[in-house]
């Protein structure tokens, strides 16, 4: 099976898309949090909360968490960088190194460091405002489409991201809470390869390499469905099942459920993709129309309760306490946002 990537340029921390999109991605350093501390852990969230509220202008955002392989042979050679070559106990030490890195090959089967990833989208069909700028997206999108059924290709616009560097800071500046980094250019083509070799064996340079010849090269892999929740990607003589799983049901309150946490604790790596929208202030699917629904909904379930002459539930206390809960932040004016969670 064929799955083209939609990728078009990248520069410093932007993708240029062929729908004509354009998304910032940031880096998010890994924060140490202590298990027992949960003032600590509340602290971290109060944090995130705030620095995400800071974009809800933008409409969405993803949240990227990608295992990335350990070159245990390029981190040894640096630790080698400190042994004096010329002493005498150098024997030794090197001795030492070898036996320490032989020992880890033997006993890790994976070996990975997770790093996160924030992706805003600066200019997006999806939510663009401009009616008429997207019909222009759109039509550009199909044309590049056709000419590469023919064969043909079009170029990005020369210097397309000098256009985006201005906005790409303010929402730097809006991030700076979290201590977000720049990507550089090479490291995001990388990434967006990474996507297609998931597990593989690869030479890094090679794949960029490859894909600085020609972009399209990042999705040069064949994509099988085994079923239909495993992928079997085949990379030249390599290949590796991918297993997704789309959490599609939660508990009533994950306010206290840490996930994510859980995952970074199992011995293989997991890839976690969190797509998360922003709440409409009005209409249908704003946080005060929800809160009125489910008042209503709750009400019937407490009434017909109460006409079978039952004790009422927990989970209906809990769906009340909750509710009022969710009606103080709405009154508050709180950033409320609908998202989905995938484990790949």
């Amino acid at each position: 099976m064929e799955i083209t990537s939609n990728y078009w340029d990248f520069a410093d921390s932007l993708i240029l898309r062929k729908n004509g999109g354009v998304f910032a991605v940031f880096e998010v350093p890994s924060e140490v949090l202590v298990t027992i501390d949960k003032r600590g852990r509340e602290r971290f969230k109060q944090t995130a909360f705030s620095a995400f509220s800071k974009i809800s202008a933008y409409g969405d955002f993803e949240l990227h968490t990608i295992p990335i392989p350990i070159d245990l042979y390029e981190r040894f050679e640096l630790l080698r960088q400190d042994i004096d070559q010329d002493s005498g106990t150098a024997p030794l030490a090197n001795l030492i190194m070898d036996s320490l890195q032989e020992k880890i090959e033997d006993e890790i089967e994976f070996l990975f460091e997770y790093k996160h990833y924030i992706s805003v989208p600066l200019k997006s069909n999806n939510i663009s405002p401009d009616l008429v700028s997207t019909l222009k997206d759109s039509v550009s999108f199909y044309k590049k489409e056709t000419l590469k059924l023919l064969g043909l290709g079009e170029l990005p616009p020369l210097n397309w991201f000098e256009d985006w560097q201005l906005k790409k800071n303010t929402l730097k500046r809006s991030l700076h809470q979290l201590r977000v980094r720049e990507v550089e250019k090479t490291e995001l083509e990388f990434l967006a390869r990474l996507q297609f070799l998931r597990g593989q064996f690869y030479d890094k340079e090679t794949e960029v390499d490859a894909i600085k010849n020609c972009i399209d090269n990042i999705d040069d892999t064949n994509i099988y469905f085994e079923n239909h929740k495993v992928l079997r990607l085949e990379n030249k003589d390599d290949d590796n099942f991918v297993a997704c799983f789309p959490i599609v049901d939660y508990p009533q309150n994950v306010s206290s459920i840490h996930l994510q946490e859980e995952l970074q604790f199992l011995d293989f790596p997991v890839e976690s993709i969190y797509k998360v929208a922003f709440s409409a202030d009005k209409g249908v699917s704003s946080p005060k129309k929800k809160a009125r629904n489910k008042r209503k909904n709750l009400e019937n379930v407490v009434a017909e309760i109460e006409e079978d002459g039952d004790i009422q539930r927990l989970e209906v206390l809990e769906a009340h306490e909750m509710l009022v809960d969710y009606q103080e932040k709405v009154e508050s004016k709180e950033k409320m946002v609908d998202f989905s969670i995938s484990w790949l």
